[in-house]
């Protein structure tokens, strides 16, 4: 087995793995904060699959995104997060 000396080696390495099973992939590099980042892939055995373009075009969002904005999201996703709205009285 291949050893992975940093992280891109890591991701390299694991993407060489799927690309044995999948024939197009997609990766997304999503900024965290303190420098920390994640890697979302998509991956399909399809050439050219008719969502891809969509895959692509969240890319190129997500990828110009500081990592605040996700950190605060990923809060706010898991109800870790406080907002004015949730005082609300219905």
């Amino acid at each position: 087995m291949e050893k992975a000396y940093n992280r891109g080696s890591c991701k390299n390495y694991y993407i060489g793995k799927i690309r044995e099973y999948r024939k197009t992939i997609e990766e997304i590099m999503i900024r965290g904060t303190k420098g920390y980042r994640y890697y979302l892939l998509f991956a399909t055995r399809q050439e050219n699959p008719a969502w891809f373009p969509i895959i692509r075009e969240l890319k190129n969002k997500i990828e110009n995104f500081r990592g605040e904005i996700v950190e605060e999201s990923l809060k706010w996703l898991y109800g870790d997060s406080v907002r004015l709205t949730d005082f609300d009285e219905v």
